[in-house]
């Protein structure tokens, strides 16, 4: 049995290089999050209007939330730095490969193996299909995806997959086998319900999932996104909100990480 993360969504590998120990992007992000504390405190002193609240903006939750236990473990990260995924094979999935592959050589050596895929994963609809498709790239390039939201800067043709053809061109090729131990990490702009789907059908139900699935709903509609939160549930998936930009979400997923 082998264990395998799919990073669906790489962009730039954020959430890959906390969990693999990135020290110097781990202590960039870390001060960052009290930077932006303390621009917050002086915009409250200057009754500044507009102010974003924490769960609204970057970051969930204020620095100042947590006691100096949970700060010193931040400090850990950074002293003593620890590679999470180093027994894992890693897919990153991605279409923008001018972003992605600088990411995906500096850190192809921090897991057993590593795969890359320059493809898109195309909706829940699409079953075992692979096209061309019209990729669109937005100014934050972190929201990119098959959707043209009216703010795109550019836009560049790739190869579509829905992603239980992807499943089985993986399998087909030895690379992941009935009984492997699955963890996804998506942010792929609503594509989210029809990975967990062909997983599940293709008996390769997730362990854990890492990310944020609100794409469904917000491309979708209430309907499918309550269809996936069923299947998560219904599947005993665990399910962890993460962002590697964001340090508050980082506890919880490097602890189910840890128990995997």
């Amino acid at each position: 049995m082998k264990k395998v993360i799919f990073d669906i969504g790489t962009h730039e590998a954020q959430e890959l290089r906390v969990l693999t120990g990135d020290r110097l992007y781990i202590a960039k992000v870390y001060l960052y999050w009290w930077f932006d504390w303390v621009r917050r405190q002086v915009k409250k002193l200057i009754n500044y209007n507009g102010l974003i609240k924490y769960g609204e903006g970057a970051f969930i939750e204020s620095p100042a939330n947590y006691g100096v236990t949970t700060h010193f473990w931040y400090l850990s990260l950074f002293l003593s730095p620890e590679n999470y995924l180093r027994s894992f094979t890693a897919v990153l999935v991605d279409p923008v490969v001018e972003v992605v592959m600088g990411f995906f050589s500096k850190l192809r050596t921090k897991f057993k193996r590593a795969l890359f895929l320059p493809i898109a994963v195309l909706p829940h609809e699409f079953i075992n299909e692979s096209k061309l498709v019209t990729f669109y790239i937005e100014k934050n390039s972190l929201s990119s995806s098959l959707f043209y939201s009216g703010e795109s800067d550019e836009l560049t043709l790739c190869s579509g997959y829905s992603f239980d053809k992807v499943i089985n061109d993986l399998h087909n090729e030895d690379l992941l086998a009935g009984g492997d131990l699955i963890v996804l990490r998506m942010n792929c702009e609503g594509a989210e319900l029809g990975v967990v789907k062909s997983l599940i059908e293709k008996s390769l139900c997730p362990s854990l999932i890492l990310g944020s699935i609100n794409d469904v709903f917000k491309k979708y509609g209430q309907e499918l996104a309550s269809e996936l939160d069923q299947m998560i549930e219904g599947n005993n998936i665990k399910f962890c909100y993460f962002k590697g930009s964001d340090p508050s979400t980082w506890i919880k997923a490097i602890e189910a990480i840890k128990e995997i």
